[in-house]
């Protein structure tokens, strides 16, 4: 698709659609899952992704564009700033947007004070994950269904601050126990390595992470 500015927007199209319709096992009448937030992010990553398209900029240099505009986007209202230069900035950030939570103030201060309430090691083994690309700088892990976990995960628990920041705390202890160690090695070969993490979804949706999230800390990943 390098180059093909017509195919990349064709492909766009469908993943919109694609999207537009993910709702439709359970409601067929409408485009439920494409609200306006959905739809703003994006219009927003069109046309960055029209950059790797064509081939302006390195992957990370047009990836850190689309965090930069998030973190904008929540400047915007009040949240604090955040640099993608910073390592543990750029960690949140992809944290944030990995839970779907870039587009509401009150939602980025749980992320934020989620992040903060891990220990320095267990932070530090998410920094270390989340800044690894897999091009150049050694493997970066995929943790599939990481997304969909984090959502329904915070449906699950009670709706109250404390609660929801235990429960992310928790979450954000997972997926570090998922990036197991990775870390960038300026480089080294780039390969991507994929972890499914279905079974998960089956124990956050269960009564004993509801009324104690730290349950989730026993699982095997």
């Amino acid at each position: 698709m390098s180059g093909n500015r017509r195919a990349f927007n064709l492909k766009f199209l469908e993943v919109l659609f694609d999207v537009a319709g993910a709702a439709a096992n359970i409601d067929a009448r409408g485009a439920k899952a494409m609200i306006e937030p959905v739809y703003r992010n994006y219009k927003m990553v069109h046309p960055i992704l029209l950059d790797v398209v064509e081939n302006r900029g390195t992957l990370r240099q047009n990836y850190d564009k689309l965090l930069t505009a998030h973190g904008e986007k929540l400047q915007q209202q009040g949240f604090r700033p955040l640099s993608v230069d910073n390592p543990s900035e750029r960690a949140l950030l992809r944290l944030m947007i990995m839970g779907r939570r870039t587009s509401n103030r009150k939602q980025a201060d749980l992320f934020d004070a989620a992040f903060n309430r891990l220990s320095q090691p267990e932070r530090q083994v998410l920094v270390d994950g989340l800044n690894v690309d897999g091009t150049n700088d050694g493997e970066a892990i995929l943790p599939y269904y990481m997304p969909a976990i984090i959502s329904e995960g915070l449906k699950n628990t009670p709706d109250e601050p404390e609660g929801k920041i235990e429960a992310l705390a928790s979450l954000m202890r997972l997926l570090g126990r998922v990036y197991n160690g990775s870390k960038a090695k300026k480089g080294q070969a780039g390969t991507i390595k994929e972890v499914n993490l279905r079974h998960v979804t089956k124990v956050i949706h269960g009564e004993a992470f509801k009324s104690d999230p730290r349950t989730l800390d026993q699982l095997a990943v």
